[in-house]
């Protein structure tokens, strides 16, 4: 018949809507718990009272750029009603690119739909860019860059790096090309772009010193003969034959043979 005994213990639970939270009991049951319970001794009238979920949408935004939110919150408690759709642009300023939004990707522009509490991540970072080091001629020597690039094997825009040249064996520094200049063989050079250092390297040239004992004993045949500075690249193979004068013998070399 659609009634209660007199004396019955009712149980309500309250079962929010999606998009709705519950407040409160009100009629024949009051509180704020979701359970509650009427005892039927005479006819009963209870309300269970739901309103519009409200929910919070935190933005976390790295050094270099800004959001805006489109719509804004409301002014009133800086909540969403549930199921808003809320537009975020990222701006990045100058000097900086926009890197992403984490697990929402890397459009600056992305909508996302409050069905809950959301946080949302904006990375912004400077440009990164690539600094190759080159030996010339190859193998010759290599260079050495403190600070190292990142783990990507770039350099943020910007940073100073500080070349250093380090001839291989038998080589001298030259002089720097590409994004380096001088003949120091350290340099700096700002990273503002991909860019490429040359280290110019040559063989280094040593003087080959021929004497004879006694003076007058004879001579040495030099070949080849050095070059018009007097001396040969590091590494040159140079044949000596001793010439001896009327009336002497060779007897042995000295020196560095």
């Amino acid at each position: 018949d659609g009634l209660y005994a007199d004396g019955v213990t009712v149980t309500l639970r309250a079962q929010p809507g999606q998009g709705f939270a519950f407040g409160s009991w009100s009629g024949n049951a009051s509180g704020a718990g979701t359970v509650t319970t009427v005892v039927m001794d005479g006819p009963k009238s209870v309300a269970a009272n739901f309103s519009s979920q409200r929910l919070t949408l935190t933005l976390n935004v790295s050094q270099g750029g800004s959001v805006t939110v489109d719509p804004p919150p409301s002014s009133t408690d800086g909540r969403y009603a549930y199921g808003t759709s809320v537009t975020l642009t990222a701006a990045p300023e100058s000097g900086y690119l926009f890197e992403g939004w984490g697990a929402l990707g890397t459009n600056p522009t992305v909508t996302v739909q409050m069905t809950g509490n959301l946080t949302v991540q904006a990375q912004f970072g400077r440009p990164r860019f690539t600094l190759s080091l080159l030996a010339d001629p190859t193998g010759s020597g290599s260079i050495s860059v403190p600070p190292l690039p990142g783990s990507d094997g770039r350099y943020a825009a910007g940073t100073e790096v500080t070349v250093r040249a380090l001839p291989g064996l038998g080589y001298a520094f030259s002089q720097w090309g590409g994004a380096a200049a001088g003949t120091s063989e350290t340099a700096q050079v700002v990273v503002s772009q991909d860019e490429a250092v040359v280290a110019h390297f040559v063989p280094r040239r040593y003087a080959l010193t021929a004497l004879v004992n006694p003076a007058a004993g004879g001579s040495i045949a030099v070949t080849p003969p050095p070059g018009p500075d007097g001396a040969y690249p590091a590494g040159t193979t140079v044949a000596l034959q001793a010439l001896p004068a009327p009336g002497y013998g060779f007897t042995l070399w000295g020196g560095d043979a």
